[in-house]
């Protein structure tokens, strides 16, 4: 590594080594440290913190301005970019800033189609942002679609934890809108799945 990608790089590995021990004193200063020296992906992972410790201002501050940063450089990091206003979009859903949270999940969505196709994995967590964000909000129609895209995206041979987190959402999903005897379908299916792949001792499925 050069001086500014190991701070960079420290700055993420120590910044959730302290996370996960609750010392956020810590975690908070190698981040601003990694800040400090350029990196943008340590601005990203600031905000997560701010974001999970309830300091929104703190966070939406870290984001808005890499976002600037982001913006001005030539070439731009578009990828980069997007998991930025990602980041933003999970801050104003929990402040309850819906709008704004919806703007920012969908120019996460546009940037990666400005790099990829629309059916690409890698917009996978631009789609479940949104189908999870319009089903909080009770935009189930548009929350369908959304769903829609990712299970299409998710494989089950080569990802089965992401397969069973988007199917166990979906059923909820489905329960909650009260489609009960898809939401049971689903979970027959998942069942059927956990057993094929642990065998029959696979707890049961609530």
């Amino acid at each position: 590594f050069n001086y500014m990608e190991a701070n960079e790089f420290l700055g993420t590995m120590y910044g959730f080594d302290y996370l996960e021990t609750n010392d956020y004193s810590e975690a908070i200063y190698f981040l601003n440290r990694a800040i400090e020296l350029g990196s943008e992906d340590a601005a990203i992972n600031l905000s997560t913190i701010y974001r999970v410790t309830a300091q929104y201002d703190k966070g939406l501050s870290v984001l808005l301005n890499a976002i600037d940063s982001l913006g001005k450089a030539d070439p731009q990091n578009v990828e980069l970019l997007s998991s930025t206003h990602g980041g933003l979009g999970h801050i104003y859903l929990e402040m309850g800033k819906y709008k704004e949270a919806e703007t920012s999940y969908l120019k996460q969505l546009s940037s990666y189609k400005k790099l990829y196709d629309a059916d690409s994995p890698e917009l996978f967590d631009s789609y479940n942002n949104l189908a999870t964000f319009y089903s909080k909000i009770n935009l189930l129609e548009r929350a369908q679609y959304y769903y829609g895209k990712i299970i299409k995206l998710v494989n089950l041979d080569s990802d089965f934890d992401t397969y069973y987190m988007v199917m166990n959402n979906f059923s909820i999903f489905e329960s909650n809108r009260s489609k009960y005897k898809e939401a049971q379908l689903i979970l027959e299916k998942l069942k059927f799945e956990l057993v094929k792949k642990f065998g029959k001792g696979t707890p049961q499925l609530a």
